[in-house]
């Protein structure tokens, strides 16, 4: 079986399935992005989890982080015959879901295994080496070749990475940044707000390219759901001005607050 850290990946992971068939196997995705939001049910304002995560994604969350567990640890219990290999990309998202599993699954030993990305050259589509930092951009011939590079997680890993994930846990933090191979820093969740604000002006903006514009220019990864839920907060704190629905969606535009009433009438959008 493999584990991935998104639906996304997943499904790039999948295509490879038809170039290779024995290259394929149970796939289980662990949706749940632990780089962002509280780790502990005592988060900001004493918010669980689950409602921290469906107030930031804007629809309802089902599973919990002990389900996201049990899910991989009952597969394995009733397939005895198989073993399970994380793929982790050099991103927050991954090596948070990564320590999650490792603090979990120690029962299991050799039987889970892990390809880290980062800094392994892949070929893309026209034959250029990069370097990637999600799953999904990698194609699918090139899962063939890396997966060779599977190592089985040892009993010292064992011993010393659950500690960085009880690390975080105990700081719980809003946001884990990846600074490195597999070091996550704890980070507040205004971290971006300054990126965000800096895009803005008095004119309105869509929402998307405040987004896409911060998440261009940032050297670390986060979600674009994040970076709209802060949008929302600063809305919310009346240091942005909105219009359209920006309380239970996406597609809004924003500007900064004390924005003439001219440029409202003349709607001045950008995009």
């Amino acid at each position: 079986m493999y584990i991935v850290f998104s639906e996304e990946d997943a499904n790039k992971l999948k295509e490879s399935f038809e170039l290779d068939s024995s290259f394929g196997s149970e796939v289980i995705v662990l949706n749940d992005d632990f780089s962002v939001g509280p780790l502990k049910d005592e988060g900001e304002n004493g918010v669980k989890r689950n409602e921290w995560i469906a107030n930031m994604i804007l629809k309802p969350v089902e599973e919990t982080q002990e389900d996201e567990i049990k899910i991989v640890s009952d597969y394995l219990d009733e397939h005895p015959e198989e073993n399970a290999l994380m793929w982790i990309g050099p991103n927050s998202r991954d090596v948070s879901g990564y320590y999650l599993m490792v603090s979990n699954l120690k029962k299991f030993g050799q039987r889970i295994s892990a390809i880290w990305l980062n800094n392994l050259p892949f070929i893309n589509e026209k034959g250029q080496i990069f370097y990637p930092k999600y799953l999904h951009e990698i194609p699918a011939k090139e899962f063939l070749k890396a997966k060779k590079l599977a190592q089985p997680i040892s009993a010292s890993t064992y011993e010393t990475d659950p500690d960085e994930w009880q690390k975080a846990i105990s700081e719980n933090k809003m946001v884990r940044l990846l600074e490195g191979a597999k070091k996550l820093v704890g980070k507040d969740a205004g971290v971006f707000d300054s990126e965000l604000i800096s895009q803005l002006n008095f004119v309105w903006q869509k929402s998307g390219r405040i987004v896409q514009g911060v998440q261009s220019k940032l050297k670390y990864t986060i979600s674009d759901s994040f970076l709209y839920w802060r949008l929302r907060e600063l809305i919310k704190e009346n240091r942005l001005e909105a219009q359209g629905d920006w309380v239970s969606g996406e597609r809004f535009d924003v500007r900064k607050s004390g924005g003439a009433p001219a440029a409202e009438n003349e709607s001045q959008l950008n995009g």
